[in-house]
């Protein structure tokens, strides 16, 4: 059953892949420059232009994430994530809770602590609320009573149940309950894509997958129980973020930038001189450690596409910490299944999933030169 597991799993992310690469790049143009030209002042009817660059981005972004959750359902895709409150992302996320379920559906929300720091994406921690609260909603035909809370926990030796891990430590507790009819059989099975206890046309199976993927991603676990009073509870339990806030970076910095799709290398170096960066920008892999060879000390941080022709961005990032170990380097993908050691190695500092969001790019860049 593992093995057939690991099969569809793969076969989705063959699906996904497929196309996310190219896809991706042409989104990251569509919003790069719709989102610079949003900036400029404008000769002539800027209300206008205004609502036709907004109709843009906010088609670029469902784009974004269609594919996003495409990949996914693979945790075949690398996401760059931020430091959030979660407690605030779920206090936001209940008004989309709301119009995401039927009005016989009641949900409560108990939050006692008034920040939990994690390292995630706001748009994450709403798909696994989504996701959760639409299967606790259904498991008693849309008429339920949820209950979402949240927490810091101290958990000793619990075990995953979507992948039967034993785990401890310090985690924030997520947690969805509903008052159904209960888990019946085996809860693991609750996580395998397509599996799915409905009548066909009623659902793909594919929600909890996704929130096995999405959890896990975030180096968390997942343990579901039988309430005493009835019904399900789903504990999601993801790992605290306790490092400090960084400073802003004041100072003028130049960044090497080699990115082989022309529309995409134009927008990194186009928002990076808005943000009064000094950029050199290359197309090729080989140009680019050329001109890092040749100054090594001119740089201070670089930029690297990964799929390039012939070579990768971990191969390129491998070359330039050759020349200069303490350089910081950030990758952007369109699709890319990197291994976790293969990433380590190569002093790779973050990465980044097209279409980019650039507040999350520059606030990266600004903490690691503020490290450097």
């Amino acid at each position: 059953r593992s093995v057939h597991q690991a099969q569809k799993l793969n076969t989705i992310g063959q699906l996904a892949g497929g196309f996310a690469h190219d896809f991706n790049n042409i989104l990251a143009s569509i919003m790069g420059f719709a989102e610079l030209a949003q900036k400029r002042e404008s000769q002539s009817d800027r209300a206008k232009l205004n609502r036709y660059l907004s109709e843009i981005l906010n088609s670029g972004e469902r784009g974004a994430a269609l594919v996003r959750q495409l990949l996914v359902y693979s945790r075949s895709s690398p996401t760059e994530a931020q430091r959030i409150d979660l407690a605030t992302t779920v206090r936001e996320s209940l008004s989309l809770l709301t119009g995401s379920l039927p009005a016989t559906v009641q949900i409560k929300a108990d939050i006692t602590a008034s920040t939990v720091w994690i390292q995630s994406d706001p748009e994450y921690v709403q798909q696994l609320l989504v996701n959760l609260s639409l299967n606790a909603a259904e498991a008693n035909n849309n008429r339920s009573n949820i209950t979402i809370t949240l927490a810091t926990e101290q958990v000793d030796e619990l075990t995953c149940t979507s992948c039967l891990q034993r785990f401890s430590g310090h985690y924030a507790a997520l947690k969805v309950e509903d008052d159904g009819p209960g888990i019946s059989g085996n809860a693991s099975d609750l996580f395998t894509p397509f599996h799915t206890s409905k009548d066909v046309g009623q659902g793909a199976g594919l929600g909890l997958s996704v929130v096995h993927g999405v959890t896990h991603d975030h180096g968390g676990h997942i343990h579901v129980t039988n309430r005493a009073m009835g019904g399900a509870r789903f504990s999601l339990y993801l790992p605290l973020d306790d490092s400090p806030e960084m400073a802003r970076v004041s100072d003028h910095r130049r960044i090497l930038i080699i990115e082989d799709d022309p529309s995409v290398a134009e927008y990194l170096e186009l928002l990076l001189e808005d943000a009064d960066f000094d950029t050199t920008v290359t197309r090729l892999a080989t140009q680019g450690l050329e001109l890092f060879v040749a100054h090594p000390d001119q740089y201070d941080l670089v930029i690297t596409d990964h799929l390039m022709p012939h070579t990768t961005g971990i191969e390129l990032a491998k070359d330039l910490q050759a020349v200069r170990p303490d350089v910081p380097i950030i990758m952007v993908t369109g699709n890319a299944d990197i291994p976790d050691h293969e990433l380590a190695e190569s002093g790779v500092r973050g990465i980044f999933q097209k279409p980019l969001n650039s507040d999350h790019l520059l606030a990266k860049i600004q903490a690691l030169l503020v490290r450097a």
